[in-house]
């Protein structure tokens, strides 16, 4: 669900920077690889431009009047001509060993001399490796926005034929069940302590959302139905989860909102609204939490025959508070009017439970009886521009205060989203159509045997239906922006808001939204790329006008007019002139006061 989208190349804004440093290119590693490589080759190019800048710096303040010996002349002229910060160090070290005790503190100089092109040589070695930090590395994960596709709310038809809603409704169905196992996988693989980090956790802008869990919270329940105590409820709470950090909607921190969740869960005190009714060969159970969509009991089972091969039955019921009342109505001791619930039913199914398979390997039999635990959920969305926040509520009442928080238009439009993709993310929608597959105890069941479990397993159960409610609220608000909708149609569409400003704000965020990718492609940072050519441009221009500029300033009186003549002097055009005048070669000579001297056409 979350790895088919197509990621979106070019130039755009990373609101997790700040200013300049939000601008970001996005490429495909091969195109990364290219930039990468060029800026390197740019960086050393640079690095040759920024020794002659040097060398012409330290020519100018050796140059002196007073005369000096070979080795003096010998340095300077290396200084002048060479163009490689290399081939100068090695060029004054062959000077140095061809010397060797003929000048006075040969080796000393030639350390000396040779230290500064070393250093050139060795730094922009560094800056051309270090280049590659404009991006994330290609086996890291990268920020990326995805290209929209198919953006928008998930819609069903709901016709009011039977047959047709019949239809609708099994649509609507295998799409949630796909839905749910998806999440499910994704949960086991990076969620909890199990967690893989496998690639697959790579593609959320996080591999998981933070939650703390608390195994003394209050039993949200009337106490007489808190079947362990009222303080042993098991409590699973949200971070304050960010919409741009956890969520990927890119946007600047006066557009985001925050969101938490509360997920309260207690095994219930049932047997006096368990009806039974003995038939002689099986008893049927009956359980009275009140009416679903089953009948007037919540929910019924029977001790006759084991339900198929498999060591656990599991059924799930909800009850969003104001807004459905089709799954289940609960009775009054488990109806909270400040929270959603959901109620499940575990069974044993006859299974056989091995006690300590490493000494005596006992066996004994599972309850036929089933046993009932009940959550509730809770949600909250806060305005960090302003921290107003809602109550800590149901769906509904939370939904309806967000127009009380003061929230501009992309913020509403976020919180709008996160909401709708919650309503979906339920612990309900974690087991729903998955039954005893959502168990993590299930996985250890071979024909109808199992292991002990431990005495918390009911934890590590919730636990693992919030992680999978998390994954899945993570997989709604990324399809919002990229998804395939192919097999729902006709029952199903997408469907962006009627009213055109929430619909242009419901746009804006196709185009925004964040995921990480990983081995495909790169980010770069345009700051970096910018900072790196303007700055090397800089320096190629400096080092190309240098001696043009100084020489000018130093011919008119505005500087010591012998360092220029002694800068064209070394320079091995002139060196090449002296030299064919002092063997009467190449005629008379001319422009001699310039970099370039030149002869008549006619001399040779």
């Amino acid at each position: 669900m979350a790895g088919n989208v197509t990621i979106a190349t070019g130039f755009w804004q990373n609101h997790s920077y700040e200013g300049w440093k939000a601008s970001t290119l996005t490429l495909s590693v091969r195109d990364g690889a290219i930039l990468i490589s060029g800026l390197a080759t740019f960086i050393a190019i640079v690095g040759g431009r920024f020794w002659s800048i040097v060398a012409f710096a330290i020519h100018q303040i050796k140059s002196s009047r007073i005369p000096k010996d070979g080795l003096y002349h010998q340095h300077q002229i290396v200084y002048r001509n060479n163009s490689s910060a290399v081939g100068a160090s090695w060029q004054i070290f062959r000077i140095a060993y061809s010397w060797g005790s003929n000048a006075r503190l040969n080796w000393l100089r030639m350390a000396v001399s040779a230290v500064p092109p070393l250093v050139c040589f060795l730094g922009f070695t560094a800056a051309s490796v270090l280049s590659a930090k404009v991006a994330a590395p290609s086996y890291t994960a990268s920020q990326v926005r995805i290209q929209e596709a198919e953006c928008g709310y998930w819609s069903w038809t709901q016709p009011s034929d039977p047959d047709q809603l019949k239809l609708e409704s099994m649509a609507r169905s295998i799409w949630g069940v796909k839905k749910s196992i998806t999440a499910k996988n994704y949960a086991r693989s990076c969620y909890g302590d199990s967690a893989q980090n496998s690639l697959s956790c790579g593609t959320f802008v996080v591999s998981s959302l933070p939650y703390t869990t608390r195994d003394n919270a209050t039993c949200p329940f009337e106490s007489s139905r808190c079947l362990l105590g009222l303080d042993t409820a098991y409590e699973m709470k949200t971070d304050w989860l960010d919409s741009h950090l956890h969520f990927g909607i890119n946007s600047v921190p006066e557009s985001r909102i925050k969101y938490r969740k509360v997920v309260t869960c207690s095994v219930l005190n049932i047997t006096d609204r368990i009806i039974t009714t003995d038939l002689g060969s099986h008893t049927e159970y009956y359980y009275n939490l009140g009416q679903s969509y089953i009948g007037q009991a919540t929910y019924h089972s029977s001790d006759a025959v084991p339900n198929g091969n498999v060591g656990y039955s599991l059924w799930a019921f909800r009850y969003l508070l104001g807004v459905d009342a089709k799954s289940w109505t609960p009775i009054p001791d488990l109806n909270k009017t400040d929270a959603d619930a959901s109620l499940f039913f575990l069974g044993g199914n006859t299974h056989r439970i091995l006690d300590n398979p490493y000494t005596n390997s006992t066996f004994y039999n599972s309850d036929s009886l089933n046993t009932a635990m009940a959550c509730t959920e809770q949600y909250q969305i806060l305005n960090p521009d302003t921290n107003i926040l809602t109550s800590l509520g149901s769906w509904l009442n939370v939904a309806n205060e967000i127009q009380s928080l003061g929230l501009n238009t992309k913020q509403l439009a976020i919180a709008k989203l996160l909401m709708t993709s919650a309503s979906w993310s339920t612990m309900f929608d974690s087991v729903e159509g998955l039954g005893a597959s959502s168990l993590k105890s299930q996985e250890s069941v071979v024909l109808l045997l199992a292991p002990a479990v431990p005495t918390n397993q009911w934890q590590i159960e919730a636990a693992g239906w919030f992680d999978t409610a998390l994954s899945g609220l993570q997989a709604m608000m990324l399809s919002f922006a990229s998804k395939n909708s192919s097999g729902i149609a006709p029952w199903g569409s997408i469907q962006l808001p009627i009213n055109n400003t929430e619909a242009e704000a419901a746009k804006a965020m196709c185009k925004q939204q964040i995921v990480r990718n990983i081995g495909a492609y790169q980010s770069f940072s345009v700051l970096g790329i910018a900072i790196i050519l303007s700055v090397g441009l800089l320096i190629i221009l400096v080092s190309l006008v240098l001696d043009i500029v100084v020489g000018a300033f130093q011919k008119h009186g505005w500087g010591e007019n012998f360092k220029r003549v002694a800068w064209n002097l070394d320079s091995m055009l002139h060196q090449q002139r002296m030299a064919f005048e002092g063997q009467g070669m190449g005629g008379v000579w001319s422009n001699c006061d310039d970099t370039v001297p030149i002869t008549a056409r006619e001399n040779v």
